[in-house]
């Protein structure tokens, strides 16, 4: 009985057990993750609460594969369902293949704890690609400008730093050599003012 409910809810993404509960599979789309900048694969969600009622589609289905009448299938199913319920209640599982068990919580309530699948589509990094010779528009703070524009702007900065450190280099040997002719300037100009006069014997 186990394995025609989880066929039955494979095929149409929804069965009610009856004196369990309701399963709906739904499938999520993959989405965007901020935090870790990388795109979630899509995936299926189960979702699962109890909830009286019974479903005719699944009472069919049974007849149809265990070739008997539908007042059968479901006395059948119903039967299957009471026992199911009280092996929960007392703290078993009730395991359905691919999907996950269930079972009872500290509360008392029947809740789904989901199988871990094998992830068959992992997450994806969401890094922008960047094409050095093609134009695009780049958001840059409040201003729309276009990728050849803002390479151009990024190599006038860099030529501005350089061409600096060049103005800077020439001032400070201008100011060195203008120290320098002050100092000889004041006093003449002598082997014994330019080097160590002391002896060392």
């Amino acid at each position: 009985m186990l394995d025609l409910i989880t066929s039955y809810l494979l095929q149409n993404r929804e069965c009610v057990l009856p004196s369990i509960g309701i399963f709906k599979v739904k499938n999520k789309s993959a989405e965007f993750d901020p935090i870790n900048n990388q795109i979630l694969p899509p995936a299926e969600e189960i979702i699962f609460r109890e909830q009286a009622g019974l479903s005719s589609g699944l009472v069919n289905y049974i007849s149809r594969k265990q070739m008997i009448n539908p007042a059968t299938a479901e006395d059948r199913l119903a039967d299957f369902c009471t026992n199911a319920r009280a092996i929960i209640i007392a703290g078993g599982k009730l395991e359905l293949k691919s999907f996950g068990s269930l079972q009872k919580n500290v509360a008392g309530n029947i809740y789904f704890k989901r199988q871990k699948s094998l992830d068959y589509f992992q997450p994806v990094p969401a890094n922008a690609a960047v094409h050095p010779h093609q134009e695009y528009d780049l958001l840059v703070g409040e201003k729309e400008i276009t990728s050849i524009a803002m390479a151009e702007y990024l190599s006038e900065q860099e030529t501005a730093i350089q061409s600096r450190w060049k103005l800077w280099a020439v001032i400070l040997t201008v100011i060195s050599i203008a120290g320098l002719i002050y100092y000889f300037s004041m006093h003449p100009f002598s082997l014994d003012s330019v080097g160590n006069t002391s002896r060392l014997f």
